[in-house]
């Protein structure tokens, strides 16, 4: 019996190994595996195409376009950068190092006539003096005359004596601010702008000196191009026939003040000929702002300030108008209502509400636009060297 079972187990064995041949060959044969074959055969062939000619010339093509089409964007955009940071120096034999002994005092000269040409481009003054308010005394006696009343007393001795319920055509000082005002477009003191201690030297100024002060006229420049842009379409955008400070939508630049280069040892401070302007311009300014940028390999980064009393309407617009003219960055805002001493000091900014703004940039000057122009203590102090 047992060699019988032996002969029924080996056949049973058999018998299953060959239904798990049958169904191992079934599965071979069946769609699912025939496409898979079939897919791992094209891919072999495609391999074995790739090794007998491994440059393919489609994708090699195809890279070489989208590198091409990126140097051209990348040129593109360095053209662009250029027309928008590039500036010109007052005078184009001063940088990196004069090339006459008298070149120093030139460019003071020709720094003097730039920043006089800023007032005339604000179309800008100050409030009436004493001979502006003296002429409006004599003005207001001949209407007076003319209609027959009696002469009135000497203008007032002082702005802060103004009640009011004074009526500018009775008041000498105050028909003197009225008409100021109108034949402006912004209230603008002489001390409003950053200026350069060279104008002051007895001797020729050395070229870090002019380089300071020519880097500070070109922000003040930009600063007050887009003043008075902004000024002149507020202006021609109103229908009313005055054009003075009161349709303006900067009223008064209270102070613009370049402060200083930020480099990675600390902020080196621009010279100025003055103090440092009203505290709310010195204070706002900290030694890193919330961008931490710092003079580098690509770029200069110079901090400055600016006060104003601007209609509150315009507010954000003068900060646009002021970062399209170059590669400007607002870092800091705030703002108050203006004084009542403004009115008693004869700013009349008209019956819209206004604010004084105080307002942090950082400028950014590539260097490669300036590299050659720089002087070179200057570079030194900024890291060009160093790579920094």
């Amino acid at each position: 019996m047992r060699p019988f079972r032996r002969h029924l187990q080996s056949l049973g064995y058999a018998i299953l190994a060959l239904s798990s041949l049958v169904l191992a060959l079934s599965g071979m044969i069946s769609t699912s595996v025939q496409q898979e074959m079939q897919r791992r055969a094209a891919v072999q062939n495609w391999i074995a195409e790739l090794s007998i000619d491994p440059q393919n010339a489609g994708t090699i093509a195809a890279e070489l376009a989208r590198i091409g089409q990126f140097e051209a964007e990348c040129a593109a955009t360095w053209s662009c950068a250029g027309r928008i940071g590039r500036r010109e120096p007052l005078l184009a034999d001063v940088f990196p190092a004069p090339h006459r002994l008298t070149a120093g005092f030139e460019f003071s000269e020709a720094y003097e006539h730039a920043l006089a040409r800023l007032l005339s481009q604000l179309a800008a003054g100050e409030p009436p003096n004493e001979v502006e308010v003296a002429a409006a005394q004599v003005e207001l006696a001949a209407q007076r005359a003319a209609r027959g009343e009696p002469p009135d007393a000497a203008p007032r001795a002082s702005p802060a004596s103004i009640a009011p319920a004074s009526a500018p055509q009775y008041d000498p000082w105050l028909w003197a601010c009225v008409q100021k005002a109108r034949r402006i477009r912004c209230y603008v003191s002489k001390d409003s702008l950053h200026i350069s201690p060279i104008v002051d030297g007895n001797q020729a100024p050395g070229p870090a000196e002019m380089w300071c002060a020519q880097v500070g006229l070109w922000i003040q420049q930009d600063v007050v191009a887009a003043i008075a842009g902004l000024n002149h379409e507020t202006v021609a955008s109103d229908d009313r026939s005055h054009t003075g400070v009161e349709h303006s939508a900067v009223k008064r630049l209270v102070a613009l003040r370049i402060v200083g280069y930020e480099t990675a040892r600390g902020l080196w401070p621009i010279p100025i000929r003055t103090s440092p302007g009203p505290p709310a311009c010195a204070g706002r300014i900290v030694p890193r702002s919330f961008t931490t940028r710092v003079c580098n390999a690509q770029r200069d980064v110079v901090r400055f300030a600016l006060v104003v009393v601007v209609d509150q309407r315009d507010l954000l617009a003068l900060l646009d108008r002021i970062c399209q003219q170059g590669f400007y960055q607002c870092v800091g805002a705030s703002y108050a209502s203006t004084p009542p001493e403004d009115a008693a000091a004869g700013y009349l900014y008209g019956p819209e509400p206004v604010v004084r703004a105080t307002l942090d940039f950082e400028a950014y000057l590539l260097r490669a636009h300036f590299r050659e122009l720089m002087p070179t203590y200057v570079a030194g102090r900024l890291g060009h060297e160093s790579g920094d």
